[in-house]
């Protein structure tokens, strides 16, 4: 029998009665099993970047992600559109390299194939086709993640599904951090409980700090996620606050999802190792939906299982696709209007400003 049934069936049949209220454990168990029960997901997304250490004129980088999951099966397929060095968010198709680096957009493509344990990738910047089909005998616990993981684990799962990550709720659940339900807030209309979460090592000294706003009626969604790093005598460091908006119901009886997510790093230590002239804001990253559907039929007619566009291969060569893949640069005029950023998160300002993560958090 699954953990936690009472909470699948929230998820599952409807929304929660006002007057129910919920304790952080039940809230975070429903954070948590949102992205166990969205078994199926596809879309298309466009992925912008913009960073304090460009000068303001410098346009954002834009990528474009179209994606199909269902079960142990996914396809991604990442181009880069305008490489405009922004960020370090694309480095695995610049070769590597620990900067971002111009290079031909042509090139900036990746993508990657799975099927049960199987998985074909493919980068075109190194012009490489990998595959694998089980995990070596003694590799780590963490590499069947690193090696099963695709571009919908970095762009899309952290922000539409779970912002908080499944790391730090079982660290909630198995007792070693503490969670506490400060309040409720009404975001978008929806009544999200504000949950707060303090990490500590074993002398009780602060090592992060963690709120997250959750709404039971849209199926547990976020709509917000806040983190602030410290250092062992309580200093800020930094922090990066995620915001998921425009919320909608994918369906008639769907998954409650959001079109549009920007999260904003601040730092303020050590910005100057990254580039960045001064303490405060060092970059943002909007993740807004084209198309995106939990609807099974529909993701079931996006998942081709195939190889890319100029990769061959002899093994199952009847799934080489004949598509013809457009100029990536084509996509620039039509993508470029939907990265519309909002102002750098007010909490990142504040943090600068008064340095007391305490009484910030607590409130």
């Amino acid at each position: 029998m699954r953990a936690w049934p009472a909470v699948l069936v929230i998820l599952l049949v409807g929304p929660v009665p006002a007057q129910q209220r919920m304790d952080a454990e039940t809230l975070l168990k429903g954070l948590q099993h949102r992205k166990e029960a969205i078994t199926t997901l596809a879309g298309r997304v466009v992925i912008g970047n913009v960073s304090a250490a460009k000068a303001a004129e410098t346009p954002s980088d834009i990528a474009l992600l179209d994606f199909a999951r269902t079960g142990d099966r996914y396809r991604a397929e990442l181009r880069v559109v305008r490489p405009a060095g922004n960020y370090y968010c694309f480095d695995t198709l610049t070769q590597g390299e620990d900067t971002p680096k111009a290079i031909d957009p042509h090139l900036m493509y990746r993508s990657k194939v799975r099927e049960g344990n199987n998985v074909w990738a493919y980068d075109r910047s190194v012009n490489r086709v990998t595959f694998s089909s089980a995990d070596p005998p003694d590799s780590p616990p963490w590499w069947q993640g690193v090696r099963l993981a695709s571009d919908i684990d970095e762009f899309v799962t952290p922000r539409y599904l779970n912002p908080l990550g499944d790391f730090l709720i079982r660290s909630v659940l198995d007792g070693t951090m503490t969670a506490v339900v400060q309040g409720t807030d009404k975001i978008e209309g929806h009544e999200c409980y504000r949950v707060y979460i303090a990490s500590r090592n074993p002398q009780g000294e602060a090592r992060g700090y963690f709120r997250v706003w959750i709404a039971p009626d849209m199926n547990f969604g976020a709509p917000r996620c806040e983190q602030a790093d410290v250092t062992g005598n309580g200093t800020v460091t930094g922090c990066y606050v995620v915001n998921a908006r425009n919320w909608r119901q994918d369906h008639e009886a769907g998954f409650w999802l959001p079109d549009t997510c920007q999260s904003d790093s601040f730092q303020y230590r050590g910005y100057e190792e990254w580039g960045y002239q001064q303490a405060g804001w060092t970059n943002s990253r909007l993740v807004a939906s084209i198309e995106l559907t939990t609807e099974p039929a529909a993701v079931a007619r996006a998942l081709p299982l195939r190889y890319p566009f100029d990769c061959t291969s002899r093994d199952r060569s009847e799934r080489i696709g004949g598509d013809t893949e457009p100029d990536p640069t084509t996509y620039i005029n039509e993508l470029a209007p939907l990265l519309t950023f909002a102002a750098p998160d007010a909490l990142g300002v504040r943090l600068l400003n008064d340095r007391d993560v305490d009484a910030v958090f607590a409130q």
